[in-house]
């Protein structure tokens, strides 16, 4: 969706605690809701959150216009390993990673528990603008990174997008 419509505004009653609720009234809200620019360019993100402890899970289905690749991370993990250098493949990975966080469970009272967090592409359009992100605020505190991110003239997004009627491959048509 253009910037200039608000996302909060698109969620409408819908059982967040089932998947497929949440996918199929937030398809249709964001269908009847595209632009010209929105069915070019945005991608859609399906998140599920786990409480540890009730064993719970709940979802978020979210469009974006840009991809964030969080490349120092990604490049953090691949040094450890003895890699020094990126790709896009990595930053996905990087991206679909589980997290953990302590967080509100809901159904445990409003407590704080240990919450499991994973995000995927649910389905994206034709185009991808893929935004390498840095990090904030370089200065002598925190420098500029030196990183080496391989391209690839194509990419093969299969593993990475779950729809299966959205398009898998993507070619570089700039820089």
């Amino acid at each position: 969706l253009d910037s200039n419509i608000n996302n909060q505004n698109l969620y409408l009653n819908y059982d967040k605690y089932n998947m497929k609720d949440t996918i199929e009234n937030n398809c249709k809200n964001y269908l009847n809701h595209q632009t010209v620019i929105s069915k070019t360019l945005n991608w859609y993100q399906l998140s599920e959150s786990i409480c540890l402890n009730c064993r719970n899970s709940n979802f978020k289905f979210i469009s974006f216009s840009t991809f964030n690749l969080d490349i120092s991370k990604a490049y953090a993990e691949n040094f450890q390993e003895g890699i020094n250098y990126i790709n896009v493949y990595d930053c996905l990975n990087k991206y679909q990673k589980e997290s953990y966080k302590n967080l509100k469970c809901e159904k445990c009272n409003n407590s704080f528990q240990k919450i499991a967090e994973q995000s995927k592409i649910f389905s994206a359009s034709n185009y991808l603008i893929f935004q390498l992100d840095r990090g904030l605020n370089f200065d002598k505190a925190n420098p500029l990174m030196n990183i080496l991110f391989s391209l690839e003239e194509e990419i093969n997004l299969s593993n990475y997008i779950m729809n299966p009627s959205t398009p898998k491959h993507y070619e570089l048509t700039g820089i």
